[in-house]
């Protein structure tokens, strides 16, 4: 074999052997990449509510994306505003599925990242509210957040949210928004009261009851409490705060005006108002005077104006009863009373513009009869009765007479039993010398048959 020969069969050698080394190697590699697994995510993984324990990221993502479509299927998240019910639908928030896999930190509970389409808010809360001047009033980065955040735990409670805590923040200092004075009869009513009900607070988002207050006042004066209860009612109506409890009596009470009236008595009668704001309000007590007493509500500003109109009021006249008593009793007479009838609604204005009315009580008040006592007539006159007695006498003399003539006829003729079962009394007057006082006797069971007869139909 010459040179060149063996050259090109080593040359053709290294170069198998080269190509043979190069092809395991790349073989090698391939096959582990192949058997390598990928790596999963620890155990006690959350993203959001979902555990993704033990999944890698594409089957996390899978599992991710399954739960949230679900859900987004079956929630809706619901307001309320006034009269108005909005329902939003889950499709306007978005999930950052593939953002929330890569911020995950194994082992932890992780965010589910989201964000909501505001566009397509405005345009449901648009078409809901019917006014673009009350959608621009409402604070949409707070209302993102609230959906954001129900989104982010797949919430599936059916709550109902009242859309007006979600209205952009005014000037949220605390002012005076309306007072009102109440004359006080007794300066001792209004001490007492200044002594602990100066200031009453109405916390956010609680019930205020007045009968926490008043219990345990020493002041027993009904009227009052009725008089300071019913200032408190009618300065709180023209607000947002809601009445929740309210009493009222059988007859309006004096110096109270038609439909503003709150009866408290202290334990069963009770004024209850909820304060739905997240601002608590301020019911202020001032002495003017002796007699006078002024009452303040001091709270947030509003945006909306409130204005109470009274409709259907109506009038009932008293009726009038006589009363008949006899001679020998007395009683006093009743004046009457009128009662009345009204309805109280509650209009709800943004820029003199009456968005929303709403029925805030029908009140009724019995009309109180006016009673007239009078005396029963008297009888006839004695001079009346005692020509009658005259005439009676008269007439039941003969009478006796005539049967004595009768019964002494037939005594002669041997009918005496008879007559004696028919009439004892003229057995007694045969042959006796009480003659004229038989028929005496019959004159005065007479007159007092008659006045018997007298006394019973008057």
């Amino acid at each position: 074999m010459n040179r060149t020969n063996m050259f090109r069969f080593f040359a053709i050698l290294l170069i198998s052997t080269i190509v043979l080394m190069a092809l395991s190697k790349i073989t090698s590699l391939a096959m582990a990449s192949f058997s390598k697994k990928e790596p999963v995510f620890a155990e006690g993984t959350y993203i959001g509510p979902i555990n993704i324990s033990s999944l890698n990221k594409a089957e996390a993502e899978s599992k991710i994306s399954e739960n949230v479509l679900d859900w987004q299927k079956k929630s809706t998240v619901s307001f309320t505003f006034f009269n108005k019910t909005i329902s939003v639908p889950m499709s306007v928030v978005h999930f950052k599925v593939a953002s929330s896999l890569n911020a995950c930190l194994d082992g932890e509970k992780n965010i589910l990242y989201t964000e909501v389409d505001e566009q397509s808010l405005k345009t449901i809360l648009f078409k809901k509210l019917e006014n673009p001047e009350l959608v621009n009033l409402i604070d949409l980065e707070k209302l993102k957040q609230l959906l954001k955040e129900k989104a982010g735990r797949l919430d599936s409670s059916q709550q109902t949210e009242d859309l007006v805590q979600y209205l952009k923040a005014s000037d949220n200092k605390p002012k005076i928004i309306d007072s009102k004075r109440i004359f006080v009869n007794d300066p001792a009513d209004m001490e007492d009261w200044l002594s602990s009900n100066s200031t009453m607070t109405l916390k956010p988002e609680k019930i205020f009851s007045l009968n926490d207050y008043i219990q345990n006042l020493d002041n027993d004066d009904k009227g009052f409490f009725i008089q300071c209860a019913s200032t408190i009612y009618q300065l709180t109506l023209p607000t947002n705060l809601q009445i929740v409890e309210r009493h009222i009596s059988d007859t309006l009470p004096e110096g109270i005006e038609l439909g503003y009236e709150a009866r408290v008595d202290g334990s069963k009668a009770d004024l209850k108002i909820y304060n739905p704001n997240h601002t608590a309000f301020v019911i202020k007590s001032e002495k003017i005077s002796d007699h006078v007493l002024k009452l303040s509500l001091i709270g947030p500003s509003d945006p909306f104006t409130y204005q109470l109109v009274k409709k259907n009021v109506k009038t009932y006249a008293p009726r009038k009863i006589i009363q008949y008593r006899p001679l020998a009793e007395t009683a006093a007479n009743q004046n009457g009373k009128y009662g009345y009838s009204a309805e109280l609604y509650k209009e709800v204005a943004l820029d003199h513009k009456v968005f929303y009315e709403s029925l805030v009580s029908k009140d009724f008040y019995l009309p109180i009869p006016k009673i007239v006592v009078e005396n029963l007539k008297q009888p006839e006159s004695d001079a009346t009765s005692d020509e009658n007695s005259g005439t009676e006498n008269g007439a039941t003399e003969y009478t006796a007479n005539e049967k004595t003539d009768s019964a002494s006829q037939n005594t002669t003729t041997g009918n005496t039993p008879n007559n004696e079962a028919a009439n004892p009394s003229q057995t007694s007057q045969n042959g006796s010398s009480s003659n004229q006082e038989k028929p005496s006797s019959s004159t005065q069971n007479t007159n007092q048959s008659h006045v018997h007869s007298t006394d019973r139909n008057p």
